[in-house]
C-alpha cells in the first residue's frame, strides 16, 4: 500500500500462516526482535513486534499460533514475552490469531486451563 511500510513474519516450514503489520511511512518504526517468541516444532508461531515513535513510543504487535499444537506451551512462551515487554513501560497493542476454540472449553482440557 502506498504510504505504508509492511513488516511481516512468515512461517519457515509451511505455506500457511504468518503475520503482517502496515505502519504509516510518516511514523518512525523498527522491528524489535528482543521479545520475539521462538518458533519451534512443538509450537509453530509467527510473531512481530514493532516500535513506533512519533510523539511517544508504542509497540504494535501481531501473533499467530498454528492450530493443533500445545496451547499451554504457546501460552507460556507468550507470557514470557509479555512479561519482558511490560518491563519496558511502553504501551503495547497486540492482535493475533491464537487458534483457541473457546466454545470447546468444557471438552478440551488445554482450552479450559
Amino acid at each position: 500500500m502506498p504510504g505504508y511500510n509492511f513488516h511481516y513474519d512468515l512461517p519457515s516450514a509451511t505455506s500457511v500462516g504468518g503475520v503482517g503489520v502496515y505502519v504509516r511511512n510518516s511514523l518512525s518504526n523498527c522491528i524489535i526482535d528482543d521479545f520475539k517468541t521462538s518458533n519451534t516444532s512443538e509450537c509453530p508461531v509467527e510473531n512481530l513486534l514493532i516500535k513506533v515513535t512519533k510523539g511517544c513510543n508504542k509497540y504494535i504487535g501481531a501473533v499467530h499460533r498454528h492450530p493443533g499444537y500445545k496451547i499451554n506451551y504457546f501460552s507460556e512462551k507468550l507470557d514470557n514475552s509479555f512479561s519482558q515487554i511490560s518491563k519496558s513501560n511502553i504501551p503495547c497493542f497486540i492482535a493475533g490469531d491464537e487458534n483457541n476454540d473457546v466454545k470447546k472449553f468444557q471438552r478440551h482440557q488445554e482450552t479450559n486451563a
